[in-house]
């Protein structure tokens, strides 16, 4: 069973957003991380404001190596989020769009529509080896992109992929209790992934090393163990990677599992195992 809270939002689709894309040469790539750790204040900062960063091939700007693309929105009219816009469009974008638009609209501007290739099922593959940070370390995101410009360079079958940095405030998140609920990474405030996207099934066994690859090159710029969203784990991770390192948390969810699931039928996604 489960309960959902619906909201109502403006008749317009959710007022005003604002959606902007600002495309960099790999060149910049330390000042933008070094911008979104000041923006986003490890978790603390503007509750309106939300980034992806991608590492991603766009021949038409660099022909030889990915760029890093900065794909940001904001709850907000363009005027209300300009302070941002400004202080990206400082370090010298090589492209940027800024479109008004509404809450509607979002996802298929950032990808995941419903024609987006997100929702193109059947026709590629898409792998990732998440790992969650609680800020960034613009060392280890340079030795994450010169991995990436390797992979994709080495393998054009890779040559649609991207490496993901999801950004956002998490003050609601941390504001719950960690002890209270199931889900154990309310200390990180960054989630990155490569997305190794591929359309010949011949290539999975060299995607699985490849990601394995570039989450091993994350894992030596972080301290401590590994932190694997579980909505993009790639099932090669610890149990303990997935629900948390605390042992009375594990056995909490064992305990979860013997009573509601005691025929063990609920397997069929990073299953807890009672």
């Amino acid at each position: 069973q489960v309960e959902y809270k619906v909201y109502d939002v403006a008749e317009n689709g959710g007022g005003d957003w604002t959606y902007a894309n600002l495309i960099f040469t790999q060149d910049k790539l330390e000042a933008v991380f070094e911008l979104v750790n000041k923006i986003t204040d490890k978790g603390r900062g503007d509750v309106s404001y939300m980034d992806f960063v991608w590492f991603q091939r766009i021949p038409e700007i660099d022909a030889n190596l990915p760029v890093v693309s900065v794909y940001m929105v904001y709850q907000g009219t363009p005027k209300q989020t300009q302070k941002y816009i400004d202080m990206y469009t400082s370090l010298g974008p090589a492209n940027t769009t800024i479109i008004n638009t509404d809450y509607t609209s979002i996802s298929s501007l950032t990808g995941n529509g419903n024609t987006g290739i997100g929702c193109v099922h059947g026709t590629y593959h898409a792998l990732r080896f998440p790992v969650g940070f609680p800020s960034y370390n613009p060392t280890t995101n340079r030795n994450l992109f010169t991995k990436f410009a390797s992979i994709t360079s080495a393998q054009p079958g890779f040559g649609h992929s991207f490496f993901l940095f999801e950004d956002y405030s998490t003050r609601g998140v941390g504001a719950v209790d960690a002890a209270s609920t199931a889900f154990p990474d309310r200390f990180n405030h960054h989630l990155i992934s490569p997305v190794l996207i591929y359309f010949d099934p011949s290539l999975s066994e060299q995607a699985v090393q490849a990601g394995r690859e570039l989450r091993e090159v994350a894992l030596q710029g972080k301290a401590g163990p590994l932190n694997a969203y579980v909505n993009y784990a790639h099932g090669d991770e610890k149990v303990e990677d997935w629900y948390g390192h605390e042992s009375w948390r594990i056995e909490r969810l064992k305990a979860l599992k013997r009573k509601y699931d005691p025929d063990n039928r609920l397997v069929y996604y990073a299953p807890i195992k009672a």
